[in-house]
């Protein structure tokens, strides 16, 4: 024979119990949705090695030619700097177009194919735009505490290396391109 406060303490349990799982269903449901980490696609080789040094290579959706990712990975082709492919751009759907080209033409084809993507250019012509870069890169994927850990590494790195004491500094003509070549030149990479 049942007890009945042993009964109606049973009864009790059970409705709290169903009670608190209603509410955590609805709390979930009612709570605002994850939203997916924001992606890029490359234009740029710099640009695609800063993201790797950031750790989030995962985020990279496509990348030039001319990148270079670790062994064994694999990211679909978009072309290059001068002739970026806007289809497949549109096709991979990335948060973001990272480049280092200015040209309004390639903001305006990228609107046109993939509204979605929001074009954002990097200018890097001296080792102190690096640092800034990959902040700023860090921002655009959401990861701000990478880009400042990234940017505080090379900073450090980089003064080290100017402290360190030479007894002839290497003389070094570095040509970029070759049709119509470039040289760098002092505080320049």
């Amino acid at each position: 024979m049942p007890i009945p406060g042993n009964e109606r303490r049973g009864r009790f349990r059970r409705c709290r119990t169903v009670g608190l799982l209603c509410a955590a269903v609805g709390l979930a449901l009612c709570a605002p949705a994850q939203s997916p980490a924001p992606t890029l696609a490359s234009g740029s080789p710099a640009l695609t090695d800063l993201v790797l040094r950031l750790g989030l290579g995962a985020r990279l959706l496509g990348v030039t030619r001319w990148c270079q990712l670790p062994p064994g990975e694999s990211r679909p082709l978009i072309g290059d700097a001068l002739s970026l492919d806007f289809e497949t751009i549109a096709r991979l759907q990335p948060d973001w177009l990272v480049t280092q080209n200015s040209d309004p033409e390639q903001a305006r084809a990228l609107a046109a194919i993939s509204p979605r993507t929001r074009p954002a250019v990097f200018t890097i012509e001296s080792l102190a735009d690096i640092a800034a870069a990959a902040r700023r890169l860090a921002r655009i994927l959401d990861a701000p505490a990478a880009g400042e850990a990234a940017a505080a590494r090379y900073e450090a790195e980089l003064a080290a290396l100017k402290a360190t004491p030479r007894s002839a500094p290497p003389r070094i003509l570095f040509l970029l391109g070759t049709d119509r070549p470039l040289v760098a030149g002092p505080e320049t990479f």
